[in-house]
């Protein structure tokens, strides 16, 4: 399945045109945001921090980017609790 993102990121994508239509036509096609960040990273060879920023901030991912900060957030306060 993989392969088939690679090769719709390979028709979609348009150097320097809008990113958010590319990872919005993913998403439509089955695509995660894990997966999507992946993809960025490999195709674009971006830093996976900055593929992900990409893909929470896009127009396509917006309906999770509440939940994926509390996560993160949640995460984060466990951790430190841990030590």
């Amino acid at each position: 399945m993989y392969l088939d993102f690679e090769n719709i990121f390979d028709t979609e994508y348009k150097d320097g045109e809008d990113m958010n239509r590319t990872i919005a036509v993913l998403k439509r096609s089955g695509a995660t945001q894990m997966e999507t960040v992946m993809l960025l990273v490999r195709k674009l060879k971006i830093s996976l921090a900055d593929a992900d920023s990409l893909v929470v901030n896009s127009e396509a991912w917006k309906e999770n980017k509440d939940a994926v900060e509390k996560f993160r957030n949640d995460f984060g306060d466990y951790l430190k609790n841990v030590e």
